[in-house]
């Protein structure tokens, strides 16, 4: 399940990348690169809306502090109470996550077709 955990929200951030890279030509950097760049994400600029809102953005920096943990930590420090409570809430994270993905491309593909 840790692995699951981790792969939700490593592809999550991949396509937050993608964004920064492709539309906002700007990738954090530093030590606090993962959490700036889920924050850029929330963010409107001259190219785009916002991808995600903040409130999504909350919820998911419980799966990057898992995804950081995962990989910095050993495995036999995994404590299920702790993983449960991500477990259970993956599937409407995950269904919440595709929701916003999906209407930011719409609105994208909207305005592209317009110019």
């Amino acid at each position: 399940m840790a692995s699951v955990l981790h792969s939700f929200y490593n592809g999550v951030e991949n396509i937050f990348l993608s964004v920064a890279k492709g539309l906002d030509q700007e990738v954090p950097a530093g030590a606090q690169w993962h959490r700036d760049l889920l924050a850029q994400m929330t963010q409107k600029t001259v190219n785009r809306g916002s991808v995600i809102s903040t409130e999504l953005a909350h919820q998911l920096t419980e799966y990057l502090g898992f995804r950081h943990f995962y990989r910095h930590s050993y495995s036999f420090f995994l404590e299920w109470g702790e993983l449960e409570k991500l477990v259970t809430a993956l599937p409407t994270i995950w269904d919440q996550t595709r929701k916003e993905l999906s209407e930011f491309r719409d609105n994208l593909k909207r305005i592209l077709d317009l110019g």
